[in-house]
């Protein structure tokens, strides 16, 4: 059993090998034993993202069909082998810090979760003004709709040990971006314990388009999570 799974969801992302190489460095320097997932969510030409996985030594999975960024991280989640189970975004624009600082941190907690409204990060000083009402906004729906007070419910890398991941992806209901709120509100429903920890910005995030469109679809999540829970 390998010491750690990393979960990289993709879906029609820039492929930056060199970028992946260093996460794989880092893992290697910094664990005895990991293996690095890539789920490809049902992209119709996938060869030079299975062949750089292949490449790398990751394992790579893929979707017949595009299903969503929850449903992604799900089977991604499910397949994963170690004990301790982290997914980032395919991007990477989080320090990498930030792996061994959950892994260490699952030692005592069920789940740990980045969060960029936390003294540390540097989120909300380095992005631009709409995407940081947005994440704000976004953030403070899911606390009034599905009941749960979080300060940051998307932030891209979140860990779990490997019960809480096998019971609470196993149980998830939504497959798309509001995963993220329905996974965080069904770990408070079971009582596992949370850690916020500060995540530090190393990288350019979604283009604020595709901030605002991915936004709609979590307010469409966010109510279908709801009308799920809501007795």
């Amino acid at each position: 059993m390998p010491e750690i799974s990393i979960i990289l969801p993709y879906f029609k992302k820039e492929i930056k090998e060199d970028d992946l190489k260093k996460l794989k460095d880092y893992m290697s320097g910094s664990f005895s034993s990991f293996e690095i997932i890539i789920v490809d969510d049902g992209s119709k030409c996938y060869d030079k993202i299975q062949n750089t996985s292949g490449k790398l030594g990751f394992e790579y999975i893929h979707i017949d069909k595009n299903s969503g960024k929850g449903n992604t991280v799900k089977t991604g989640m499910l397949k994963a082998k170690g004990s301790k189970r982290l997914f980032l975004d395919f991007d990477l624009p989080y320090n990498l810090e930030s792996i061994l600082e959950i892994s260490n941190q699952l030692n005592y907690y069920d789940v740990v979760i980045g969060d960029r409204s936390l003294k540390g990060s540097n989120y909300y000083e380095d992005v631009n003004f709409l995407k940081n009402f947005l994440s704000r906004l976004f953030s403070g729906l899911s606390s009034g709709i599905i009941g749960i007070n979080f300060n940051d419910t998307q932030c891209g890398i979140k860990g779990f040990t490997k019960n809480s991941a096998e019971y609470l992806f196993d149980t998830l209901k939504t497959s798309g971006f509001g995963f993220d709120v329905e996974i965080l509100y069904l770990a408070v429903r079971n009582k596992y314990s949370i850690k916020n920890i500060p995540v530090k910005l190393v990288g350019n995030e979604t283009k604020v388009f595709t901030y605002i469109k991915n936004g709609i679809l979590i307010l469409k999540d966010l109510y279908k999570i709801h009308k799920i829970y809501r007795n």
